[in-house]
């Protein structure tokens, strides 16, 4: 779903949202998984998939906002990485988030400014399901694996044409970044 309107403001509005859900094959045949210890290599309702993304971007006269959330999990039938083979609980979870914010203005001396700062964020869950004392019966063990970064930033420059064929640009930037992970 995506609404966008240009006022006589000036202002414009750009939001959108995008879902999807999927409960993926009920059943799943894996032939490298034909045994009686793993149900003939069938997976059983263990696949699926869910997605959401969110984008809100204002803008107004030199000013302009751009930020997006996006979440998705994703569960794991095949028994890969040596999980247990068509586990229900092995799944991966994404997100991420930003949001940037942008000022540009062209002054009558022809200097154009522009000015930004935005901040951007990671984090990412895995649950594993393993079978370590190698019996096919529960209690298996857990492995979350997680991971997270952030980072922001701000950038600046001044830029002007001079004679016909050149442009003179002055700027700086700066960032910083964060990281996080265990497994």
């Amino acid at each position: 779903m995506t609404y966008g309107q240009q006022f006589k403001n000036g202002l414009e509005v750009l939001l959108s949202e995008s879902l999807y859900q999927s409960k993926g094959n009920h059943e799943l045949f894996y032939p490298e998984f034909n045994s009686p210890a793993t149900n003939f290599g069938i997976a059983r309702d263990a696949d699926g998939a869910n997605f959401t993304r969110r984008m809100p971007a204002p803008a107004y006269r030199d000013f302009t906002f751009h930020a997006a959330y996006d979440w998705w999990e994703k569960y794991i039938p095949t028994g890969s990485y040596g999980t247990v083979f068509g586990d229900t609980r092995t799944r991966s979870d994404d997100t991420r988030a930003y949001a940037d914010l942008e000022y540009q203005h062209t002054f009558k001396d022809k200097w154009v400014v522009d000015a930004r700062a935005y901040y951007d964020w990671y984090w990412y869950n895995g649950f594993y399901i393993y079978d370590y004392a190698g019996t096919g019966v529960q209690p298996f063990t857990i492995n979350h694996d997680y991971a997270s970064g952030d980072w922001w930033g701000l950038d600046l420059s001044v830029s002007r044409s001079l004679l016909e064929k050149h442009r003179v640009t002055l700027g700086t930037e700066g960032n910083s970044q964060h990281e996080a992970g265990s497994g």
